[in-house]
């Protein structure tokens, strides 16, 4: 071993916490015997070299073999951390702290049965050169990423037959932080599954299957089974039982794990803890509510792909109803506290179309894209609020639609309330198509409230020649409102073409009925400012005799301007 020392870059390293890690990782790889319970680490190269607190260690592959011991042989479930410090490998189940060297990660339970022989299994950590700070943040905010792959494939749906239920894994890539894990292929010939789960009482009380095991499931008498919590709380008493009822589902998942290219462990199942009675229920769950006690430390780095619904199909028959891609884009577990990155927090993902919609639960983002490909399920935002402001928006971009679609039973479109909608509202000039908005064209069936005019308008027609015509009565105090003083104001400009009979003449058929003797009716000749407007008023009422018949009591008709004879009937005499 070569070593390069300096006391004064060895004291501001301790002080600074300087870069530290393996100079290169990507020439590392490393297997794990749990018969002597040791890691064997080998570089391409032939050289392993090691930065930490500013010293250079360096080991031929025979040397670096040489100082590594074998961890405990420990009688209950724990978890053991390698470490290189201070040019000294050594094991310990207190979890490093990020300006340490980190090499590997043994999960450990020295129980073994006729399903279960390996003790333990590893998890590679030998992670390059990388300040403290830096590696701290990556761990805790990006955690490990999907590159590629994460599919499983081979498998049929609704089949009864088990060699219709073994799937193969596609060949997938993850990447923890600067570490790519490239992991092999899986076969759907029988290959064993290996299954987590929890088992007895407390936080670490964790076992799996991993040989013997030829279906992506676990059977208890024949039986399809889940992980059944039976006493205490979150880290109460656990174990794996049968299901009893041909409706009963539960959802297996499939994790990608850092264990090597071709290590048993590198994906395995773990079996959900609740029972749903359909489908949709299931597939809503939330992988990240499950609870794992201890195995959120031992399944550190380890990725989530795909959520597989199984349903009882008989007591001693089940099928694979569905199966989902839960592949986002990162996850990240945090050492010794809860799992972070498993769906329950989104923030910080570009993309979240590969998540199931039931996983998102909060996010803060400037902007949230959500999608589902199939078309399938329903889409809600919404949030408990005891204000009276705005409390949900749903924005689109500058320039683009936003579109609300839902479909009562009879297909149409419903926005609820018992209160009321306020429209888009705004001056004449911020209409599609106006004086601000020149650019957007106005489309047949566009509703607002003009803020000038002061009523409901819609577009109707097509752009250029369409128009804006008020939607019902332009004023409050019309005929139409029985609380209005009776005044009705009909303005040719805001009707559609075709409702005038010929230029600006207008026909109206008015019956009133009048239970005194003040006036019942006034027709004015008026422009929209009020003033009065040179343009005819045709008076047109009929008797029996086809006459036309204006009665007043005691006022005087003028008619001016008419050539010919002319005859008026005023109160019983004709002039």
């Amino acid at each position: 071993m070569n070593q390069i020392t300096s006391p004064v870059d060895y004291a501001m390293a301790q002080i600074t916490k300087a870069p530290s890690g393996f100079v290169d990782n990507t020439l590392i790889t490393m297997t794990y015997d749990w018969t002597t319970r040791k890691i064997t680490a080998t570089s391409s190269s032939g050289i392993i070299e090691i930065i930490e607190n500013r010293q250079l260690y360096s080991y031929t592959n025979a040397q670096f073999a040489a100082i590594m011991p074998a961890h405990d042989a420990g009688v209950s479930n724990t978890c053991y951390f390698l470490i290189f410090q201070n040019g000294v490998l050594s094991w310990s189940e207190t979890p490093w702290i990020f300006s340490q060297v980190q090499v590997a990660i043994v999960c450990w339970n020295p129980t073994v049965s006729a399903t279960k022989v390996y003790k333990g299994f590893m998890l590679k950590e030998d992670h390059g050169l990388m300040d403290w700070e830096s590696h701290e943040e990556a761990h805790l905010g990006l955690g490990t990423l999907l590159i590629s792959g994460g599919e499983i494939a081979d498998y049929t749906l609704n089949s009864t037959t088990e060699a219709n239920q073994a799937f193969s894994v596609a060949a997938t890539v993850i990447k923890d932080e600067d570490i790519d894990h490239s992991l092999a292929t899986l076969p759907a010939d029988g290959s064993d599954y290996v299954i987590m789960y929890r088992n007895g009482t407390g936080a670490n009380n964790f076992t799996w299957v991993d040989t013997g095991n030829t279906i992506p499931y676990i059977k208890v008498g024949g039986t399809l089974a889940y992980n059944q919590k039976t006493a205490g709380g979150d880290d109460g008493t656990y174990q794996m039982t049968a299901l009893n009822s041909n409706t009963q589902r539960v959802n297996y998942y499939l994790l990608a794990c850092p264990n090597g290219n071709t290590g048993r462990f590198r994906y395995f199942l773990i079996p959900g803890q609740t029972l749903y009675t359909t489908l949709s229920a299931a597939q809503a769950e939330n992988f990240a509510l499950l609870k794992l006690g201890d195995l959120k430390t031992k399944l550190v780095e380890t990725y989530p792909c795909v959520q597989i619904t199984m349903k009882r199909d008989g007591a001693s028959t089940s099928v694979i109803e569905a199966v989902a891609n839960i592949r986002g884009t990162r996850n990240s577990i945090v050492t010794g506290g809860a799992i972070t990155g498993l769906h329950s927090s989104l923030s910080g993902r570009s993309d979240l179309g590969q998540h199931p919609l039931a996983a998102i639960e909060a996010i803060s983002a400037d902007k949230v894209i959500v999608s589902k490909s199939d078309g399938a399920g329903g889409f809600n935002i919404g949030e408990t609020t005891t204000t009276t402001t705005e409390i949900n928006k749903l924005n689109s971009s500058a320039g683009n639609a936003f579109k609300l679609v839902g479909f009562d039973s009879a297909g149409d479109t419903r926005v609820d309330g018992d209160d009321a909608h306020i429209l888009a509202l705004g001056s004449t000039a911020k209409r599609p198509g106006g004086a601000d908005y020149p650019a957007i064209t106005p489309l047949n069936g566009m509703i607002r409230y003009n803020t000038d005019l002061q009523i409901h308008e819609s577009y109707r027609g097509t752009s250029p020649t369409g128009v804006w015509a008020c939607i019902g009565s332009r004023y409050s105090n019309t005929t139409l409102d029985p609380t209005g003083d009776g005044t009705l104001i009909i303005d040719p400009s805001l009707f559609p073409a075709g409702i005038t009979c010929s230029g600006y003449e207008i026909k109206i058929k008015i019956v009133v009925t009048a239970t005194s003797a003040s006036e019942v009716l006034k027709i004015y000749s008026v422009n929209d400012n009020g003033t009065w407007k040179a343009s005819v008023i045709s008076v047109c009422g009929t008797d029996t005799g086809a006459d036309v018949k204006i009665d007043s009591a005691t006022g005087a008709l003028y008619v001016d301007g008419v050539t010919g004879t002319a005859k008026v009937r005023v109160d019983g005499f004709t002039y």
